[in-house]
């Protein structure tokens, strides 16, 4: 991980520990600072921890409502809340880390897709560039897989055992081509993943594929998906050979 993006990480880490302290901290003069004082404090810890980081504004709003909670409403030190009003605050404290959070990731996720059709129209523009020329048939290979579905860039592959637990199986294509126009032609994948099962039954393992973490459900080209599955294959099945 580059040094900015892991500083970035503990940076938004420590914030709910922040948060935390901050209530604690606070718990001996709440009578003089006031319990909205004390939750407005927080409310500004949670948001700049949902705009650093979508699962640490989800954490950080949860801390700091049961902190608030636990250390400055009635009964004090109790997770049970005395009064109308301490509820609504509490609430409304959890919810602004989970909408910013929310509105963090779908943007995220926004920028990350703009991005990678960005580099993939330039990908296409120096293939069709660099072909112009000889060059070796690997980079020209290396190059027309950066220039193919953007989707499968944001993709993290596996091998796992073919008989254990399995998520959802994609099906493979039909033997004629698939017009770019067809349903077919695409697929959505989950969060959670799916799995491709190779054609040779001696391959033990099957193919796994899921989204970058953080990425979200992706439509995923089934040509392009399965002629690298098709490719992995062929290696494998000449490792089972040896």
């Amino acid at each position: 991980m580059p040094l900015s993006s892991r500083s970035r990480v503990l940076n938004a880490a420590s914030i709910p520990i922040t948060a935390f302290l901050l209530a604690w901290a606070t718990s001996s003069v709440r009578a003089d600072l006031g319990v909205a004082n004390v939750a407005l404090g927080l409310a500004v810890l949670t948001t700049i921890a949902a705009l650093l980081s979508w699962p640490a504004g989800v954490v950080t709003s949860v801390v700091s409502a049961l902190s608030l909670n636990y250390f400055h409403t009635e009964p004090v030190h109790s997770l049970r809340i005395g009064s109308a009003s301490d509820t609504v605050m509490v609430a409304l404290l959890a919810t602004i880390g989970v909408s910013v959070s929310t509105s963090t990731a779908v943007r995220v996720r926004r920028r990350l897709i703009a991005r990678e059709q960005q580099t993939e129209g330039d990908a296409r523009k120096t293939l069709v560039d660099l072909l112009a020329d000889s060059v070796p048939a690997s980079t020209a290979w290396h190059s027309a897989i950066d220039a193919g579905d953007h989707a499968i860039r944001l993709t993290e592959l596996q091998l796992e055992p073919r008989d254990g637990q399995s998520r959802p199986t994609i099906a493979r294509p039909a033997r004629q081509p698939i017009d770019d126009a067809d349903h077919n032609a695409t697929f959505v994948l989950p969060e959670s993943g799916a799995t491709i099962e190779f054609v040779d039954p001696r391959i033990p393992y099957r193919l796994s594929i899921a989204p970058t973490r953080g990425t979200g459900p992706l439509t995923v080209d089934r040509r392009t998906i399965f002629r690298l599955a098709d490719d992995i294959e062929s290696v494998l099945r000449h490792v089972e050979a040896d």
